[in-house]
């Protein structure tokens, strides 16, 4: 006794098609997850404002294009790379405006305003950032969720 089995590969083809994007969205998904928590948040300070912008920016972007399925896991935010890749020493200057104006609680007691609407506040033209260390939020858990499914992982910053 024989038996024949015929398959019909333009369903094979959709169903197999679709069961990848589904295991494509769900990586991205949990890379999205991942990178969400281990993102930095900014300590409250004293005026009040909150931190956690960096966090909630993180998004996931999924789109089917043609024949290719493309996932993307990121944050738009301009200071984004930065916290990745840290920052060297370097000198903020004021451009818009005469002067930098901000509250700085170690500031020296001749550099506070002492009158008026400024009163507390610190004023300067430029100031000396010491750069910053960067946090690894995204790239490696990228890495390690992507590589663990079977993806080839290229990593360009």
């Amino acid at each position: 006794m024989a038996a024949r089995v015929k398959i019909d590969w333009p369903k094979a083809r959709l169903y197999s098609r679709k069961q990848l994007n589904l295991y494509q969205y769900r990586t991205a998904r949990d890379i999205e997850t991942v990178a969400k928590r281990r993102a930095p948040v900014r300590k409250p300070n004293e005026n009040g404002r909150v931190g956690g912008a960096l966090r909630a920016s993180i998004g996931l972007d999924h789109k089917v294009r043609g024949r290719k399925i493309v996932s993307r896991v990121g944050s738009g935010l301009h200071y984004a790379l930065v916290t990745i890749t840290g920052a060297d020493p370097h000198i903020i200057r004021a451009r818009r405006k005469k002067a930098l104006v901000f509250r700085w609680k170690k500031a020296r007691p001749d550099l506070v305003i002492a009158k008026g609407k400024w009163k507390g506040y610190v004023a300067l033209r430029q100031v000396h950032h010491p750069g910053m260390e960067g946090q690894d939020w995204l790239v490696t858990p990228f890495v390690r969720i992507a590589k663990a499914r079977g993806y080839q992982v290229v990593v360009t910053l």
